[in-house]
């Protein structure tokens, strides 16, 4: 299925990509957010659990669109690639991208709820490509995917990794 007939998964790579390049030009850093300008940035937009519980409310969004490095961003962008399409096809492009924000934003809750007191910065967007890895678990049980070169059926990726 064709990436190029499933405008909101482009979309969202653009954005997350257009948002990296934007905070690496912003902090001087394409290779990691570990300077201390980064970390003083991620506390603001990054997900502070501890921070949320005292009105930080917009971080489970804007930490969805902040990835730590350049591995890290081709990782989740290579994913959201490769699993979007089908979904996007299968469900149509709202219902797909209302799915990627509320998974995203399920595992970002799931981290406020189980490191309460952390004042760590956690970012990106793997709780949303989960979500999607059990989208396609559900909808193309059967579906080959190469995870870490390794041909496997996304209902055992969904297991493993979900």
């Amino acid at each position: 299925m064709s990436v190029l007939r499933a405008p909101v998964t482009r979309a969202l790579v653009g954005i997350n990509v257009a948002v990296y390049i934007f905070v690496s030009l912003l902090l001087n850093n394409f290779m990691a957010l570990v300077t201390p300008q980064a970390q003083v940035f991620l506390s603001k937009w990054g997900l502070v659990p501890a921070e949320f519980w005292h009105g930080a409310v917009w971080q489970p969004i804007t930490s969805m669109f902040l990835h730590g490095g350049l591995i890290h961003i081709a990782v989740n962008m290579v994913a959201l690639y490769s699993l979007g399409a089908p979904i996007e096809h299968k469900i149509g492009s709202f219902r797909f991208a209302m799915l990627y924000l509320v998974s995203g934003l399920c595992g970002a809750l799931f981290v406020v709820a189980f490191q309460a007191t952390s004042t760590l910065p956690t970012v990106g967007a793997s709780g949303a490509i989960l979500g999607l890895l059990g989208a396609l678990a559900i909808f193309f049980p059967r579906a080959q995917l190469l995870v870490f070169f390794f041909p496997m059926k996304a209902r055992t990726a969904a297991i493993l990794f979900g």
